[in-house]
């Protein structure tokens, strides 16, 4: 009866994990290991147990329980000598270290895997060991070698006829397409990824896809698509008891509130993202949630937080192999605030770093771009403006920063369509729109055609007051009162503007236009 219960809890807990039904993963395997020890189980039944069970308090970021129940697999394999289980050892503590932010250590146990399984008869084994191996690279590694350890997991997963495990290659790829700068052909792959996983029944598939697809939707600027999904995608991994992805969810809810202009709301969901991510030591995911905390911090005059964030920002940076993610928030939150000194050395690091990955991304050039407007180096944010990779030069971010720079230079009337396309382009955030304004406001200025640069102004400081936005409204209000000669009503004399905002204002309205 004992033995019949193991080898029943066995199945059960397999086909919970192969679902993503984490709690249950390890109720299950912890069942049939406590009656295995009644049952005097073979060590090879006791070791897939071990195995299941650590892969699920891996997932969930259970990083102690996970590590014992890979010492005990690690034992067994060495009692056996069977080198299969040791290259499963590895590679979940491959994951694990992965998990916990140790990349070093996550190449040196899965090359390890990867190695001792190409003289082992278990190509199942190995392609997700590859898999694995290729998943890893695309956290602060190489998109290069990501695809190549995919290519050749791909090969074996073909040959197996193992429609899962392609399911999840294609997946991973996406994730390639999306850091590369490729939304359609990411958005395309999660679309084929999520039918296949939904197909075979795997929840935990189904929920990754289409939590990645939320992401990818957003930067398309497609935000009720990307809500839709994130507000699905969170509780059903709550349910799982996957607490790292709804976390993630609520960092997405925190990203849309905040440029929907609910910059409260952006940060008490970020702030709830931030402490989940710091319970389960997972650098990666804290990023991710102080990178709309700080943007929410600064747009609401709370400087002394903004300071206290940018700075673990930068100490995850510096400390932390978390790519070049970290740099690309503080760089955002420097410009917002017009610390353009700060924006200009963090967005070039951050460029650096997605290079050497492989990637492209236009939102570190854009950031750059008005940085050393800021700075009042107009012709190299011209110049930086004119490298922005294609993806990103039709998105209402680039639009809007190319105005105001445009308007800078004194090219009023490209600066004019610039501006005016800002207003014509979906997933246009509440700042863009105030950029844009400014923008056109200066341009009108140097136009001669006060009436329409005195609406486009009160459009901005309208805008601006409508989120409350204390930035960006000294911006609108600053420009307003320089092309008008009269203080904007709203205008607040205590909330002082970054000197690169100054410095901008001043070439806005003071450049003359230029013939175009």
């Amino acid at each position: 009866m004992v033995a019949d219960a193991v080898t029943l809890l066995t199945a059960a807990a397999d086909r919970a994990l192969e679902v993503g039904g984490l709690r249950i993963t390890v109720r299950h395997a912890s069942r049939a290991l406590d009656l295995s020890v009644a049952d005097q189980s073979s060590p090879e039944v006791v070791a897939h147990l071990r195995l299941v069970r650590a892969a699920a308090h891996t997932e969930q970021r259970a990083f102690e329980a996970a590590g014992a129940d890979i010492d005990a697999l690690q034992t067994i394999a060495d009692e056996l000598d069977d080198d299969t289980l040791r290259a499963e050892a590895f590679r979940l503590r491959g994951t694990l270290s992965h998990a916990a932010g140790r990349m070093d250590d996550a190449r040196r146990e899965l090359g390890q895997a990867v190695d001792l399984l190409r003289h082992a008869d278990a190509p199942e084994v190995l392609a997700r060991s590859l898999r694995m191996r290729g998943f890893i690279e695309m956290f602060g590694g190489s998109l290069v070698d990501a695809e190549w350890f995919f290519g050749e997991a791909d090969d074996l997963y073909q040959s197996l006829g193992d429609e899962r495990g392609l399911a999840y290659i294609e997946q991973h790829r996406a994730w390639i397409a999306f850091l590369s700068g490729d939304l359609d052909a990411a958005h395309e792959r999660l679309r084929h990824a999520a039918d296949a996983h939904a197909r075979l029944g795997d929840r935990n598939g189904v929920g990754w896809a289409n939590g990645l697809l939320a992401f990818v939707e957003f930067f398309q600027g497609h935000f009720a698509e990307a809500e839709q999904l994130a507000s699905t995608v969170g509780p059903e991994a709550e349910l799982r008891g996957d607490v790292w992805a709804a976390a993630m969810m609520n960092t997405l809810l925190a990203d849309l509130r905040l440029w929907q202009g609910k910059l409260e709301e952006a940060g008490a969901l970020a702030e709830r993202a931030r402490t989940r991510f710091k319970q389960l030591n997972d650098k990666f995911g804290l990023v991710q949630s102080l990178a709309p905390l700080v943007r929410s911090q600064v747009a609401l005059g709370r400087n002394a937080a903004a300071q206290r964030s940018s700075e673990e920002l930068l100490t995850l940076a510096d400390t932390a192999n978390n790519g070049p993610y970290p740099l690309m928030a503080v760089a955002g939150a420097a410009m917002h605030r017009g610390n353009a000194d700060v924006a200009v050395a963090m967005a070039e690091r951050a460029i650096v770093e997605i290079e050497a990955m492989g990637g492209r991304a236009f939102e570190p050039k854009v950031v750059l771009s008005l940085g050393f407007a800021q700075l009042g180096r107009l012709d190299d944010a011209l110049t930086t403006l004119e490298s922005i990779p294609e993806q990103g030069t039709d998105h209402p971010f680039t639009h809007a920063v190319t105005a105001l720079v445009l308007a800078a230079t004194g090219a009023a009337q490209r600066a004019l369509t610039h501006s005016a396309a800002v207003t014509d382009l979906p997933g246009a955030t509440y700042l863009d729109q105030v950029f844009a304004y400014v923008a056109a406001a200066g341009a009108c200025a140097q136009l001669q055609q006060p009436a329409q640069a005195e609406l486009n102004a009160q459009a901005a400081v309208a805008r601006a007051l409508s989120v409350g936005d204390v930035v960006a409204t000294a911006l609108a209000t600053t420009v307003f009162g320089a092309i008008t000669g009269m203080t904007h009503p709203a205008f607040d004399e205590h909330t002082s503007l970054g000197t690169g905002w100054t410095r901008l204002v001043h070439a806005l309205v003071g450049a003359p236009s230029a013939q175009e």
